[in-house]
């Protein structure tokens, strides 16, 4: 498959794994953080400051607290996603090789190397299998210039 259809199923099953394991509260702030990165501190009283006409923002604790809030909640996301674009099936375990029954898993048989595996005793998992780790996982779910800051 393509490198689109990988970003395509890390970015559904990050969806899913935001809507169980993140409150409503820190998905504002993860909104929040990110305005404050991009357009500057949100509630510090300045001239047309968002906060003043949102009470929503206006309850936004600070970049620091808010990244530290974020990152908290954060801690239980998988540190490594393996995903077949073939299937769509996500797992946070690498796919283990298929075992070769000819050579029982050996990779020789009668002190010959087998040639239906080629001496290795398994073929590589069937799929198209992508390897996406915590850093770009947690770029997916809070964006690439927040997650410099957790």
């Amino acid at each position: 498959m393509t490198q689109k259809s990988y970003e395509e199923a890390l970015k559904k099953w990050v969806r899913t794994w935001r809507d169980e394991h993140l409150s409503e509260d820190v998905r504002k702030l993860i909104k929040q953080a990110n305005y404050d990165l991009f357009y500057g501190p949100i509630n510090d009283g300045a001239v047309g400051d968002p906060a003043e006409e949102d009470e929503e923002l206006a309850k936004y604790p600070g970049f620091t607290s808010a990244c530290k809030q974020i990152r908290d909640a954060i801690d239980g996301l998988p540190s490594d996603l393996y995903i077949d674009t073939d299937s769509g099936e996500v797992r946070d375990s690498e796919p283990e090789a298929e075992r070769c029954e000819a050579c029982e898993g050996e990779g020789v048989v009668d002190g010959i190397t087998c040639e239906e595996c080629q001496g290795h005793g398994g073929f590589d998992p069937s799929g198209d299998w992508w390897h996406a780790e915590r850093r770009e996982i947690r770029a997916c779910l809070l964006g690439t210039e927040l997650v410099s800051y957790l």
